[in-house]
Order: C-alpha cells, then sequence, then structure tokens
C-alpha cells in the first residue's frame, strides 16, 4: 500500500507546480504587437460608409459613447479619438484601414 503524503511533502509539491507553471501563464497573457497605421493603409477619413467608428476592432474612448449605433461620438455631437484593438495608436471614429470588419449587431 502507498505510504500517505505528510502535509509539508504536499505543500512542497503544490508550491513546485505552481512555480513550473508561472512561466505558462506569464506568456500566455501576452497579446501579439499591433500593426502599425501605415502596414494598415489607415486613413484619417472614411472610405465611403466604412470608418473606424462602425468597426468591431474600434475601442471608443471611455465614456464618450452615447449609446447609439455609432460608437465614438459624443453626446455634444464632437467627435471622440480612441484606440483600435489591431492597430497601434490614436484611432480617428472616422478614419479607415484595410483591416475595416463591420460590427455585427444583434436584433
Amino acid at each position: 500500500m502507498a505510504k500517505p503524503l505528510s502535509r509539508r511533502h504536499f505543500l512542497r509539491r503544490t508550491v513546485a507546480a505552481a512555480m513550473l507553471a508561472l512561466p505558462m501563464v506569464a506568456t500566455a497573457k501576452k497579446s501579439p504587437p499591433k500593426a502599425s497605421k501605415a502596414s494598415v493603409h489607415y486613413q484619417d477619413h472614411p472610405k465611403g460608409r466604412a470608418m473606424c467608428g462602425r468597426c468591431r476592432f474600434f475601442l471608443p474612448a471611455v465614456g464618450h459613447s452615447n449609446g447609439m449605433m455609432m460608437q465614438g461620438i459624443k453626446t455634444n455631437g464632437t467627435l471622440a479619438i480612441g484606440h483600435c484593438t489591431k492597430v497601434a495608436g490614436r484611432i480617428a471614429p472616422t478614419g479607415y484601414c484595410i483591416l475595416y470588419t463591420p460590427r455585427v449587431h444583434s436584433e
């Protein structure tokens, strides 16, 4: 029959396992680098109706969305610069790049 583990031995094994798993957790949280504006042909004006404010990757400035379909518009009607999950730097809601993907609205 197997000898039961002592509390001390159990704790040592638990700490060792946690130490081995730590590097895997740290590397899993790193996100891939964002693309440069030049590499995605970013422009600060829309291409027809396609614009960053309507893209699924656009993140409007916090507190500046009025909850309407067009994200990134302040309630006073001025445009708020936001960010993109794919492109580095500040992004205008009226901008456009080749990564544009329209938001999917559930209705």
